[in-house]
């Protein structure tokens, strides 16, 4: 039966690739190896066999020449011994009776073939003698009554074959290391293509769907990248169908709320005589009501006028920043004196690198932000500071904003910028897109938002994080 890969494990095609072009390769070469090993050890054993013959074809040349009763000549005869190639061949003259005559050295006197089991007159087989194995020819002279054997040791043959194997490993290694090199080189250049989709994919944003490109992509790719641009595609008609409508609906709100806001204040005045204090209380709270939905509505129109703009589009000029501190606070003092908390400003930097109604509503939103959810009667601070540059950073200039109210649980400070996300029991009203915004402008001007500690340790800080030109190319206020 056959085991399925767990659902969600992970695996490198580069390394399977490699595995498996290395693993055949392998294979092949073994099996390629065996080949070239077995058709060698038959043409050894045909070259070693066709010695043998002709051996034994001298060696009864010389033996019928030479009297068996003489004594003289034995010992001539006894030291004629083959040699090629350090590969010696061994020979017996043996008679009818299975008697050995003659034999070379080291050779037992008992005959390798019995003359009785001799079947033709030239015969080549594997026997067993003593305790080695030998390949032995065995050519009858009929005439003379004699066989002669010429031998040759099998685990000679087989020590020449190992030697040939042991010649071909090596060399087949090298290659083998050679070959995991170029696929291993091989494998990751053709697979580049699909590093740079995926980094071109990567790169995409909810601000950034234009349609990855197929052009000079291999055909195996181009139906993924076609189908993923697809996607993009749908995806981009979707958020602008979003955007527009968010932008439509803010617009057409605004008119009928600034019509309710104006008769409710009509009202107020007209019949101030004729009210109680309840319904006095009520139209009060339902123009705070009227109120924030006009809030809401802006910041809709705000949110819809920014999704759509790039980082490095907006245009950017030198800011003055005490004077846009100022503004802020005037801003946002009514308010404060509202919940009797104090304003204070530390501006330690004079210009800033930013659009500036954007900059000046990001810093609005925060203060206010920071009025409506602090301590009653606390006091709120802004500090502007320009950062140096340090090796692999420019130079920045940081806005934050810090208050000594409750602050938020370190579980909240992640979802803060999530639009129309409120902290669960906060009295504060508010819709829940300040942040949004505050976040979205830092990111159009490259920079980044943090959060931290509020003042003497409690509340919260707001950090903007405003990356700069260098002084040289940073103009100067007028």
């Amino acid at each position: 039966m056959r085991r399925s890969r767990p659902a969600g494990a992970r695996y490198s095609l580069r390394r399977r690739l490699i595995a498996t072009t290395l693993g055949s390769s392998v294979v092949c070469w073994l099996a390629s190896l065996a080949i070239i090993v077995g058709v060698a050890w038959n043409e050894t054993s045909d070259v070693f066999d066709d010695a043998l013959e002709e051996g034994a074809h001298l060696v009864a040349a010389f033996a019928t020449g030479l009297d068996p009763t003489d004594a003289s000549t034995a010992g001539a005869l006894a030291t004629v011994q083959g040699r090629g190639d350090g590969v010696r061949l061994y020979y017996q003259v043996v008679d009818r009776q299975g008697r050995v005559l003659r034999r070379s050295r080291d050779v037992p006197d008992r005959p390798f073939v019995a003359p009785a089991r001799v079947d033709g007159d030239d015969e080549t087989s594997t026997v067993r003698h003593g305790q080695r194995l030998w390949r032995v020819h065995v050519l009858h002279v009929e005439a003379h009554g004699l066989y002669v054997q010429v031998a040759q040791p099998l685990e000679a043959r087989t020590e020449l074959l190992e030697e040939m194997a042991e010649d071909l490993v090596w060399p087949g290694l090298v290659l083998l290391v050679l070959l995991a090199a170029v696929n291993w080189l091989a494998i990751r250049r053709q697979l580049r293509p699909l590093e740079r989709i995926a980094g071109d994919i990567g790169r995409k944003s909810p601000s950034d769907l234009a349609a990855v490109p197929d052009a000079g992509q291999a055909d195996e790719l181009r139906p993924i990248v076609q189908s993923f641009n697809g996607v993009l595609a749908r995806l981009g008609e979707a958020l602008q169908s979003e955007r527009r409508f968010t932008a439509d609906a803010a617009h057409e709100l605004r008119t009928p709320l600034a019509a309710l806001r104006m008769k409710i204040q009509l009202m107020q005045r007209s019949h101030a005589a004729s009210l109680d204090a309840a319904q006095q209380r009520d139209l009060t709270a339902l123009r705070a009501d009227v109120d924030r939905c006009t809030s809401l509505v802006e910041n809709l129109l705000v949110l819809a006028r920014l999704d759509p703009q790039q980082p490095g589009s907006l245009a950017c000029e030198a800011v003055a920043l005490p004077a846009l501190v100022n503004a802020v606070l005037v801003d946002v003092a009514p308010a404060a004196r509202a919940k009797g908390v104090r304003l204070q400003a530390e501006v330690q930097a004079d210009v800033a690198w930013a659009h500036a109604e954007l900059l000046r509503s990001a810093l609005r939103n925060l203060a206010d932000n920071a009025v409506r959810y602090g301590a009653e009667g606390g006091q709120v601070c802004i500090e502007v500071k320009q950062l140096p540059a340090v090796p692999g950073a420019a130079p920045a200039v940081r806005i934050a904003v810090r208050d000594d109210g409750p602050g938020v649980a370190a579980a909240d400070l992640r979802q803060l910028t999530r639009r129309f996300f409120r902290v669960l029991g906060n009295a504060g009203q508010g819709s829940g897109l300040g942040l949004s915004i505050v976040e979205r402008i830092v990111g159009l001007h490259g920079g980044q938002l943090r959060f931290g500690d509020g003042l003497e340790g409690r509340g919260l800080a707001v950090v903007m994080v405003l990356p700069q030109p260098g002084p040289a190319a940073l103009p100067r206020a007028s």
